[in-house]
């Protein structure tokens, strides 16, 4: 059974999404997102998702359209090989080309088929778009101004917890322990090395 554009929106819309639909459309839906590393052509940390569906609701797309532009990039190469690397490193996400504008968008296609779409798989078609132009952006849009790829750059977003304390070996604590910690360690070797003694 095809699926319906209010059917996806009512989806968005319990997931959270805010979503616009343009007046007499059938077809399509707009999702916008803030974003942390990702910034659009008009200089706007916001990320536009398009959800569209077609061959009468028996296929969809959700694809962020001219999510970047080479039309003015003088290192297509390097903006190319680092687009395929990320088509390698994502499931699901495509980054296609248009040769005639230079449009470059993120897309995850789904056959609907007589099936239906659920909740949760819309979720993570609109999430990995969503995250992977988040983690790659810093990294294409390198490419695109210096010819380089590096992939360090990818942006990661901040841990909400402290990395944990390097753990010492219970041996090694009974020492501390016995001395009267690190501090007290360290000034015990160093006075011994002033003396000239060994510790």
């Amino acid at each position: 059974m095809p699926i319906t554009l209010s059917e996806i929106r009512s989806h968005c819309e319990q997931l959270g999404f805010k979503v616009t639909v343009p007046p007499g459309q059938s077809v399509e839906l707009g999702i916008r997102f803030s974003t942390h590393s990702y910034i659009d052509a008009d200089g706007d940390h916001s990320l536009l998702l398009i959800c569209k569906l077609a061959d009468d609701g028996t296929y969809l797309e959700v694809f962020a359209p001219n999510a970047l532009n080479s039309s003015k990039c003088k290192y297509k190469a390097a903006l190319f090989s680092a687009m395929l690397y990320v088509n390698f490193m994502t499931r699901y996400l495509q980054l296609e080309h248009d040769v005639e504008d230079g449009e470059i968008r993120a897309s995850v296609d789904f056959p609907v088929a007589d099936g239906t779409v659920t909740k949760e798989q819309l979720e993570i078609m609109i999430r990995v778009i969503a995250l992977c132009l988040e983690e790659y952006y810093p990294v294409l849009k390198h490419a695109m101004e210096t010819g380089k790829i590096d992939f360090s750059l990818s942006w990661q977003p901040p841990s909400s917890t402290p990395a944990p304390p390097p753990s010492v070996p219970p041996e090694l604590q009974a020492l501390l322990d016995k001395v009267g910690g690190l501090d007290k360690l360290e000034a015990l070797v160093e006075s011994q090395r002033k003396d000239g003694t060994k510790p």
